[in-house]
């Protein structure tokens, strides 16, 4: 089973993952970024059927102020499921996200677009 705190660790790490990709790998198609994503959030999604609900009193003494139970997994999956959705939403509206500025090519921008409702879902 999966403790729960694991949910919002691998979000970060996949925010973090997809901006280390998108600042080192120049000749990558920024709206590739957002497909992984699609897939990171999905497996994320999955793995909420898989964690064991523990109470505030069974875990670490750090995790004191933290609780698993069937109403925050459920509360967890529609945030995973509408950053999803938003990020779906995002792939349309990407071309013209850099037509607003000038001299902007039209990648610039999509890595730190596609990066920011993860880190907004983790929060």
């Amino acid at each position: 089973m999966i403790l729960a705190p694991y949910l919002e660790v691998a979000v970060l790490v996949l925010g973090a993952i997809m901006l280390l990709a998108e600042s080192f790998a120049s000749q990558l198609d920024r709206r590739f970024l957002a497909y992984a994503a699609l897939c990171g959030l999905g497996i994320i999604f999955l793995a909420t059927f898989f964690v064991a609900p523990q109470s505030s009193t069974e875990s670490a003494p750090f995790w004191n102020f933290y609780t698993a139970d069937a109403i925050s997994l459920f509360f967890k999956r529609i945030a995973l499921a509408t950053t999803a959705g938003v990020l779906v939403m995002m792939l349309d509206f990407a071309p013209s996200v850099s037509m607003g500025v000038q001299g902007a090519t039209p990648q610039s921008g999509l890595g730190e677009f596609f990066t920011l409702p993860l880190f907004t879902c983790a929060g």
